[in-house]
Formats: C-alpha cells, sequence, structure tokens
C-alpha cells in the first residue's frame, strides 16, 4: 500500500510539472517504444471474398432491435480444418408490420417512418474458408439463405456426430435449429476439458493439435450471442487425418499437458492433471 501511495504521488508531481526531469524523459522514451509497436489493422474484406452486408431493417429513426446488430460465428461446417465464417442477418419491416406500427400501441412514433420505406433484402450467409485467406459464398449451396430477424449467432453439435450445428436467434420469434446434414468423409475430434487447478471448465487453455500433416490451435474461450452460447467443447475437423499424431494443451494454471496417437471420431475427456484446487 505504501508503496502503491509513493508511485500515485511521483506521478501527481509529475504531471503538475514538479517532477524530477529524468523521470519525464523515461516516460517519454516509453510512449515512443509503444508507438513503435503499436498494433495496426487493415481492412481485406473485399480481398477476402467477403461481399455480405447487414440489414438492420431500419425504415427511418431507429428503434432499439436496429442498433444492437445481429450475430457471427465461425464453423468449420465441414471438417477440412479451416474455419468457416457465419453471418446473421436481419430483414425488412413488412408492408403489413409498419402499418401496425403506424396505427398500433407505438402510433406515437409513427413519424419516424418516412412516406416511402426502402427495401434492403438479404439473407444469412455461410463463407467457406478455402484455405488460402480467402473465402467463397456457398450460402444458397448449403441451404442457409434464411430471410429472418436473426439476432444471434450459436455453434454446437447438438447430435454428437461430429458435424457442427447452427442456432439462430431471432426477434419477437422462436430460435432456428440447423442440422448440419454434410457428408461424413472427413474426420473430426471433440475435446471436453476439465480444469483442476485451473478454472472447472479450463477456460483460457491453449490446444494444439497435430494431424495428417497440418497443425491446429485453438484458445478454450466461452463465445456468447444474443440469448445463446455456443458449444463449450473444443472441435477440430481432421479433414482426411484418422488419427491427431500430437494434442499439447496448456492450462490455465501452466502446466502442459501431451497426449499422442488419438484417434479421430470420438468425444475425449481430458482432465487437468492434479489435485483439484479448494
Amino acid at each position: 500500500m505504501r508503496t502503491t501511495l509513493i508511485a500515485a504521488a511521483a506521478l501527481a508531481l509529475s504531471v503538475v510539472g514538479c517532477g524530477p526531469k529524468k523521470q519525464e524523459k523515461a516516460q517519454a522514451t516509453g510512449a515512443g517504444a509503444a508507438d513503435a509497436h503499436l498494433v495496426t489493422f487493415t481492412d481485406i474484406t473485399q480481398q477476402a471474398g467477403i461481399t455480405w452486408t447487414h440489414n438492420t431493417g431500419a425504415f427511418g429513426g431507429k428503434l432499439l432491435p436496429e442498433t444492437m446488430g445481429s450475430g457471427a460465428a465461425f464453423i468449420d461446417y465441414d471438417n477440412d480444418g479451416y474455419p468457416d465464417l457465419f453471418l446473421v442477418n436481419g430483414r425488412d419491416w413488412t408492408d403489413a408490420e409498419i402499418q401496425a406500427f403506424k396505427n398500433g400501441s407505438s402510433k406515437q412514433y409513427a413519424s419516424l417512418v418516412p412516406a416511402k420505406v426502402q427495401k434492403r433484402g438479404g439473407t444469412c450467409a455461410l463463407y467457406r474458408n478455402k484455405g488460402d485467406g480467402t473465402f467463397e459464398d456457398v450460402t444458397k449451396a448449403v441451404g442457409l439463405d434464411l430471410v429472418t430477424y436473426g439476432m444471434g449467432a450459436t455453434v454446437g453439435d447438438y447430435n454428437n456426430d461430429g458435424r457442427p450445428d447452427l442456432l439462430v436467434t431471432l426477434l419477437a420469434d422462436r430460435a432456428v435449429l440447423l442440422k448440419n446434414r454434410g457428408a461424413a468423409d472427413r474426420h473430426w475430434l471433440l475435446l471436453d476439458l476439465e480444469g483442476t487447478r485451473s478454472n472447472r471448465d479450463g477456460y483460457g487453455a491453449l490446444v494444439r493439435v497435430q494431424a495428417g500433416g497440418k497443425r491446429f490451435l485453438a484458445e478454450h474461450r466461452c463465445p456468447v450471442g444474443f440469448l445463446s452460447q455456443s458449444d463449450r467443447r473444443l472441435h477440430f475437423g481432421l479433414d482426411r487425418a484418422a488419427m491427431a499424431e500430437r494434442i499439447e494443451i496448456r492450462w490455465p494454471s501452466g502446466q502442459t499437458q501431451t497426449l499422442t496417437n488419438v484417434a479421430a471420431n470420438q468425444i475425449l475427456k481430458v482432465k487437468e492433471p492434479g489435485e483439484r484446487r479448494p
């Protein structure tokens, strides 16, 4: 506590110009060093082949739903080892819905509706990862050209067949469960982690998998969407490899666990070594 107070006092003196000159110089040097390692991002959306546009459904003054956006999720739907991209879209209000809005219980907001409501169209979308940094739009081919007021995207293998499925939560409507009916000719692996010295679910674990000459890397996280949460198990599409030669798990506790020659097409429960901490 005393050290903290001294540091705070020194910082305050520096701000008002009463601190030592050497400290000011050190701070300037530190800022310069930070700038030299600044992380930057470049928009490569079009270059990567993603042309999808989100339709908020707004037709004038935005209401709450139109300001919330919608979901997105990575899903290796074809088990080729490359994460594909699923995007949830909204939709235009129908003429009947707009008239109900203008004449119903919300008629005090009727002035928000313009004389001519612009229709944008659009559907949900699935982009297949081609493995070279670009994506291919396969939305219609896989039957995901849905016109719905979607909000959340959730990924999970609900029937444990190794092919990840999708759940889309909607605005003021029932959720839609989309079963993956793709060919089962590629291999997969589901890892169900249990922490002991780490947190119970092993969130934060870093998992590396080597299979068939390919390397895969995933962090065990808890992805969530609108009123939804994805499968907590880690899914790896292994393509044509019938075995994972090596699996390395770096647990949040700091210890590393290694598994070798693990057969594909199974749900593998992996418990962190060591006794559970009280």
